[in-house]
């Protein structure tokens, strides 16, 4: 066996920390070393602890609860319109109880006073409890006032004593007492480890992101904190990143933490993961699988809504007047207020999606009419009239009926007045039946931005099917008669146009997809999903509506194609599928859709997948050509083509949106639709969209969109070994380089001028565009950059001097000139010139527009990579200069105290030193163990 000192000695030596030493220590300590053998007893850590843990504590809470029935001091859950006999919605309805909650072996009591909660401490007489870990949490009770001069206060428990449980005895346990509030989810201070080389910056956001994040992720996903303390936070990683890098000025917390496709350094950002954990956190708990978080859920919102918001929505768009958080905070989940405050400012809003309640009349009169514009709401005095009397929901003055129109309009229909009723309600009963008559007519207000979520979930998915299918029926005149499809085949296809530049925070697109059978031909619009849905939601509404075809058109064995294999392998494993394993898939809607209607067939259809765009001649690929080309040509609204199948039209029908299929609370945002998954994609842009670019005004006079639009490449950011020309461009896109310009303002070390000579003003333009003394490394860069673009036009076989233009910008880039917008070079800043318009070239024709993508991807990769390398060199040479100019204020005998000595033995002494800061020696006489001592 090994010594454990010399373990010892070389985590000294490599200056790892001590903590190892002491942890090995700790395990070496009375160490058994001979088995025993136990019978009965249940093996924690096993495999099935917890499950058999959960299983038992959930029978000791039924219990409990079961016993806690009329107990005065049991916590009952409800909302204060339901305590009050006047409930708004069926939320206000819902009654919780709450006894006991359970985690593996640790369990909670609640209770409203002390006697109750003794009580319930004796009950759980069978269950052993570690006093000294136990604590009690008394919250504003007249038991425990806050302040009684104890500096480590401690209350008497009551239990049985577990050796005799039958003993009549009590036993009273001395626990912790907190009174005021529960300090948790506290993480440590946070330091570099220790290295004999300065860490380059990717591996410093490494360092953070494994050792910091990794424990505040979680923490925040349990309990999101103050938005003002998450941006503190941010600030305060930036300020050691900088202390670390040893600059003169502080650089923008902003752009540290920004993506790198934003133009940041791609930190991760304490502010940006707290908004998203308070959002996903609210979803999580008004959607939650579990019938009791749901209903404790839905009651606080019902309880905000009609307590402090009127009767609306406090995620409704425009917001209702906000309270105060200090006055919020003691009613209602925190990460809510913080969710609400995110949705305000990002315009989005929190549709109820199932709003059925209102058509069936189980809505107070009251709550409605706060809904309503001011000028249509009825007087208070009549609405504590008619709940005098009994007349408190809209099903007591009307009943809702839906017209047989294509629209499927609405109308509430006044009932006749009440024959036995006071006179005072009679007399008010035409001004109450005028009201009902218009209540149609605003529930776009309120229900926004789908007024029928009013209709049950069930109706409105029957309607979409039928508008599916009528418009299919409508569009089967345009099938070709001469394409021969056999009765039982039915194929789709999807199709997606960009519509702006897929680089743009809220992109625009345009997909469309096609369905071909033998009784119809039809194409459909995305449009109604969103600005930006996916070719995958257009693939997957083209196997939904070939599902309705074949179970309205019965044939034997129905057969479903596709190009899409992700669906087809998806939906041929539905026998696994369930809601939950659906949870966050980005098409669990329309699955949901679908897995509805295939457990309609008695015989499901086979869904079978077909390679895309090749030259078979088979009947499956000659089916998927045809979709493939009516959905790839009717893309414009107002498109008509004229083809050799006659398939023409006007219009392109939309698909209905799938509300009946959505979380019952999903967002809503008028710049992406319905978000339903990947939420965070959209919380970070709406982050961006929101606090603007990361390059300061003062800095470039000009908006990014002048420049080439496509993201800088990840690798200098995030991968490379040696990473100063990141650090260069975090500095330069802060403006807090230390030219000459800025040390002349900041500290009047300096007048100002360059100090390689030159009479002009040292600013960041002069030092990396104009300065003579860098001519040559931007001669050599420049050569590289066009030696590297050369290499990607070779394999297009295209030569650069046919491209005059583009030849123009590769030899000039780094230079000002007209290929810059306003004559300027910002190459310095990682910025590129828009590279489309030199493409447009007739010697490029040729290229699809897949491969003109990647060739300008290609190119402004090559740049960007060239220009900040560049830069990185320049300023290395620079920041040299300042370092030998400046006096040092380290002394000689300061350097030496830093120095260490390291004795090896002799037939070690030929192992170099990798620190100017250790110093190898050769040990006279063999020690038993090398030893480190400073000089």
């Amino acid at each position: 066996m090994l010594e454990p000192e010399g373990f010892y000695d070389a985590i000294i030596a490599y200056g790892l920390p001590r903590e190892i030493i002491d942890l090995d220590r700790s395990a070496q300590s009375n160490v058994p070393y001979q088995t025993f053998l136990v019978n009965g007893v249940c093996k924690q850590g096993g495999s099935l602890s917890p499950l058999k843990c959960t299983l038992t504590s959930s029978m000791a809470n039924r219990w409990l609860s079961d016993l806690s029935q009329g107990d005065p001091g049991r916590v009952v859950i409800q909302s204060h319109s339901g305590r009050s006999g006047l409930p708004h919605t069926p939320f206000d309805s819902l009654q919780h109880s709450l006894t006991m909650v359970e985690a593996m072996d640790d369990s909670l009591l609640f209770r409203f006073d002390l006697f109750s909660s003794d009580y319930s401490c004796a009950l759980c007489r069978s269950l052993s409890t570690s006093w000294p870990k136990s604590c009690l949490y008394a919250y504003r009770t007249a038991d425990f006032p806050s302040e009684d001069g104890r500096v480590n206060p401690t209350a008497l428990v009551p239990s049985v004593d577990i050796s005799d449980p039958t003993l009549t005895r009590v036993k009273q346990n001395e626990v912790p007492l907190t009174r005021s509030h529960t300090t948790f989810l506290r993480s440590t201070s946070f330091t570099f480890p220790h290295s004999s080389h300065r860490l380059p910056l990717t591996a410093i956001k490494r360092v953070f992101s494994q050792l910091l994040f990794s424990k505040i992720r979680p923490r925040l996903n349990a309990q999101p904190i103050n938005p003002i303390d998450a941006e503190s936070l941010d600030h305060a990683i930036a300020s050691k990143v900088h202390t670390y890098l040893g600059m003169p000025f502080r650089f923008r917390s902003y752009t540290l933490h920004s993506p790198v496709n934003a133009w940041g350094m791609g930190f991760l950002s304490v502010a940006r993961l707290n908004e998203l954990a308070a959002v996903n956190g609210l979803l999580r708990d008004l959607n939650h699988h579990i019938p009791i978080f749901t209903h404790m859920s839905r009651t606080t919102l019902s309880d905000w809504s009609c307590t402090r918001s009127d009767c609306r929505s406090p995620f409704t768009s425009p917001v209702p007047r906000l309270i105060k958080t200090e006055h919020l905070k003691k009613s209602i989940p925190y990460h809510w207020i913080i969710a609400q405050d995110t949705f305000r400012q990002d315009g989005w809003t929190l549709p109820q999606l199932d709003q059925s309640h209102i058509f069936r009349g189980e809505v107070a009169i009251t709550h409605l009419s706060n809904n309503l514009p001011p000028q249509h709401r009825l007087p208070k005095r009549l609405l504590n009239l008619l709940a005098k009397h009994g007349y408190c929901n809209l099903a007591d003055v009307g009943t809702w009926i839906i017209l047989p129109s294509p629209h499927h309009q609405t109308l509430c229909i006044p009932r006749p007045a009440p024959t036995i009723a006071p006179q005072s309600i009679k007399g008010h009963w035409p001004r109450i039946t005028d009201w009902t008559a218009g209540i149609h007519r605003f529930l776009h207000t309120f229900l926004a931005p789908d007024p029928t979520v009013i209709i049950p979930p069930k109706q409105r998915q029957v309607w979409a099917e039928d508008y599916l299918l009528g418009f299919s029926s409508l569009l089967s005149r345009f099938h070709d008669p001469q394409v021969p499809i056999e009765p039982h085949y039915f194929a789709s296809d999807a199709s997606k146009v960009p519509l702006s530049s897929p680089f743009d925070p809220f992109p625009l697109s345009s997909v469309t997809f096609s369905s071909v059978s033998h009784h119809t031909s039809s194409t459909w619009s995305l449009q109604s999903l969103g600005p930006d849905p996916s070719t995958a939601e257009g693939e997957a509404f083209g196997i939904l509506l070939n599902l309705l075809l074949a179970s309205s058109h019965p044939t034997d064995d129905p057969i479903i194609l596709s190009d899409h294999l992700s669906s087809v392998k998806f939906l041929n494993s539905r026998q696994s599928l369930s809601h939950l394993s659906l949870h966050r898939h980005p098409l669990r809607h329309i699955y949901l859709w679908i897995l509805d209607i295939l457990s309609r067939f008695q015989s499901p259809p086979s869904l079978l997948h077909v390679k895309a765009h090749t030259s078979s001649t088979s009947l499956h690929s000659n089916l998927n050509h045809i979709v493939d080309y009516y959905a790839s040509h009717s893309h414009l609204p107002s498109l008509t083509t004229t083809t050799a199948s006659s398939f023409s039209f006007h219009l392109t029908p939309c698909v209905p949106v799938p509300t009946f299929f959505l979380d019952t609370f999903t967002p809503f945002s008028p710049r992406t639709g319905f978000i339903s998954t990947r939420l965070q994609k959209f919380v970070d842009a709406a982050y961006l969209h929101r606090n603007g670019s990361t390059f300061p005004s003062s800095n470039i006079t000009f908006p990014p969109s002048l420049y080439d639009p496509r993201p800088p490449p990840l690798y200098p950011y995030h991968r490379a070994v040696s990473s100063f020309s990141a650090v260069v461009q975090l500095y330069a896109r802060s403006a807090q380089l230390d030219s000459g310009r800025k040390l002349a303002v900041r500290t009047s070390s300096t007048d100002g001028r360059c100090r390689f000579g030159c009479l002009a003003e040292e600013s960041s333009h002069h030092i990396f565009v104009e300065c003579p003394r860098f001519f040559s490394i931007r001669h050599a860069s420049t050569d590289n950059i066009i030696s590297r673009a050369n290499t990607i036009l070779n394999v297009l076989q295209m030569d650069l001097p046919l491209l005059p233009r583009l030849s123009n910008l590769l030899h000039h880039f780094l230079e000002d000139g007209s290929h810059w917008p306003a004559q300027r070079s910002f190459f310095y800043l990682g910025l590129v010139p828009k590279l489309d318009p030199l493409l447009h070239h007739h010697q490029l024709r040729h290229l699809s527009g897949l491969q003109r993508e990647k060739l300008a991807a290609g190119l402004n990769g090559i740049l960007h990579q060239g220009a900040i390398l560049c830069a990185g060199r320049i300023w290395g040479i620079v920041r040299r200069r300042s370092a030998s100019s400046s006096p040092s204020a380290r002394t000689e005998s300061d350097l030496a105290a830093r120095i260490k000595e390291l004795a090896l033995p002799s037939f070690l002494s030929y192992i170099p030193s990798s620190s100017p800061f250790l110093r190898i020696t050769s040990s006279p006489t063999q020690p038993s163990s090398s030893t480190l001592s400073s000089l």
